[in-house]
């Protein structure tokens, strides 16, 4: 029932998974950790979207 909700939270938010996940992770940690958090989740969604990399996973 738990993963339920969580995915409902997840798919109810615009956002994407990775921000989604920097913004509870800002929660968890102090606040000195925000822009580290911010900038790994930022290049994280980078990699994703770059084709380069799609091609080589596939």
């Amino acid at each position: 029932m738990k993963r339920l909700k969580g995915l409902a939270f997840a798919l109810a938010l615009p956002w994407s998974q990775n921000l989604l996940v920097a913004v509870l992770l800002i929660f968890l940690f102090t606040l000195k950790l925000a822009l580290v958090i911010l900038a790994v989740c930022w290049l994280c969604e980078q990699l994703l979207n770059t084709k380069w990399l799609l091609d080589k996973l596939q």
